[in-house]
């Protein structure tokens, strides 16, 4: 549902206001700023554009030169955040990560990690190199017994006599 004409929503005494009730009240980010001959327009978009590219959603401020105390906020289109029309991710969804990060907290090999995530999540597909990335990432962290190279040159130094 897409409309191509601007809607009068507000009249604000300051550009703060105005954009605080835009960002507070509509969820929008700064997308843009013109500087006109008599007038200065700030355009701003959905806050979720990239998880949600269909939502054309826009709210437009025009702060005139000659008269500061009315500043004029403007709408077009609106929010389109429907679950189907997501963006593309290759992330592994939430409950599948935690699922990884317990099995490794457990002490499980990667097959293993595999064969329980197969089990207790058929209907997803799950990318092996994903898998392996995850795997290797929460086995790293909180370790640390895992040294930079930085510091292996520094302990060989100190080691060499």
């Amino acid at each position: 549902m897409s409309s191509k004409q601007w809607t009068l929503l507000y009249t604000a005494q300051s550009y703060e206001e105005a954009k605080d009730l835009a960002k507070s009240r509509f969820n929008v980010c700064q997308n843009r700023r013109s500087d006109l001959n008599d007038q200065t327009k700030y355009s701003f978009k959905c806050s979720e554009y990239r998880k949600y590219p269909l939502c054309h959603f826009q709210i437009k401020i025009i702060v005139p030169d000659n008269n500061m105390n009315s500043i004029t906020i403007m709408s077009k289109n609106e929010h389109e955040h429907e679950q189907n029309e997501r963006n593309t991710t290759t992330r592994l969804p939430s409950p599948i990560r935690e699922s990884i990060s317990n099995y490794v907290k457990c002490g499980l090999s990667q097959p293993q990690i595999k064969a329980s995530l197969i089990l207790n999540y058929p209907q997803s597909p799950i990318d092996q190199v994903t898998l392996s990335n995850k795997i290797v990432y929460e086995r790293r962290r909180d370790r640390p017994e895992i040294f930079s190279v930085y510091d292996l040159r520094n302990w060989c130094s100190q080691h060499q006599e």
